[in-house]
């Protein structure tokens, strides 16, 4: 398994020249040389949070985006739907820092926190970051006055759905994981069937 689109390139030309089919979920990559991509649209996800924040942003409000490492394509994508939502309102300021690993995202974090005392919202990447800086602003007592938003929304003790039930999260953009998808396709390709070349997840909401 893998999540670099760099990584996946030889692969995909190999096993389509022995003629086995690929399905990609999720991460784009840079060729055409696959049966079928599963995924969601990423720059709405990056939207539906911007707007979230931008319909309660009745004042001037303070954003920390922390994006995912730049060379994944949902990272990529949901930072820009985010961008492009937030540039409309000169009311709000926007800064963004990149999560390139767990310990030096908490540095980056603590120091934000350190250097924006009025920070009003926190959009991360996904859930399990979102969650982490949490943790950190929590350590430093400044959890009460922050909203942080996550996405994925996935159930069960640790996902996002429980986390806004207990506060830690004022939302999450639900995201689906296209397993389920990608088994039926999967099926359908075992009995020849013709599978389209770009499979889209209905649009995300929040939570």
């Amino acid at each position: 398994r893998s999540t670099q689109a760099k990584t996946l390139f030889p692969y995909t030309t190999l096993f389509r020249s022995k003629g086995i089919p690929i399905i990609i979920l999720d991460r784009k990559v840079n060729t055409s040389n696959y049966t079928t991509f599963i995924g969601s649209d990423n720059v709405e996800v990056g939207k539906i949070a911007g707007k979230y924040i931008a319909s309660r942003a009745n004042k001037v409000t303070n954003v920390l985006e922390i994006r995912a490492t730049t060379n994944i394509s949902p990272g990529v994508e949901r930072s820009l739907g985010f961008k492009q939502v937030l540039n409309q309102f000169s009311n709000i300021n926007r800064k963004s820092i990149t999560a390139v690993s767990l310990d030096s995202l908490n540095q980056s974090f603590s120091r934000v926190l350190d250097s924006i005392p009025n920070l009003d919202y926190v959009f991360a990447f996904n859930d399990n970051i979102a969650l982490q800086v949490w943790e950190v602003a929590k350590k430093k007592n400044k959890v009460g006055n922050i909203k942080f938003i996550g996405v994925d929304g996935l159930n069960g003790p640790v996902g996002g759905i429980q986390a806004v039930k207990e506060g830690k999260l004022t939302a999450t953009v639900l995201y689906p994981t296209g397993g389920s998808e990608a088994i039926k396709v999967a099926l359908q390709i075992v009995k020849k069937e013709i599978v389209p070349k770009k499979i889209f997840f209905n649009r995300q909401k929040d939570i």
